[in-house]
């Protein structure tokens, strides 16, 4: 396990018999000068929204956009669903979900239908 300095140097120390960690690592800092200060962690974030826990029904397009009707069927669907979801953003009916995120998103979700 790294120990970090005050300098934002770190220091990795292994300790396979003897003394304990504790004991070595404050010998260790006291023979570089350094005062032993603990590093603290922050706490989780706050876990991602799933597909499955909607803040609100989400809206997805019925059909491909005709204007689209030029492009290739993988591309006109991307662009009809950007603008849905482009269009959602405005009224709050995303669902709260992400263009793309962890275990899909609004273009996974979009792309499937």
């Amino acid at each position: 396990m790294p120990l970090q300095y005050k300098t934002q140097r770190r220091a990795i120390l292994a300790i396979e018999k003897g003394p304990s960690g504790a004991d070595v690592f404050a010998s260790a800092f006291s023979a570089w000068g350094q005062p032993v200060t603990p590093v603290e962690s922050k706490p989780p974030a706050a876990p991602p929204v799933s597909p499955q826990t909607f803040r609100s029904p989400v809206v997805f397009p019925k059909d491909v956009s005709p204007s689209y009707s030029s492009e290739e069927p993988g591309q006109a669907r991307m662009l009809t669903c950007r603008d849905q979801y482009v269009a959602n953003k405005a009224t709050g009916s995303n669902g709260g979900m992400l263009w793309i995120q962890d275990n899909g998103g609004y273009y996974a979700e979009c792309n499937k239908r």
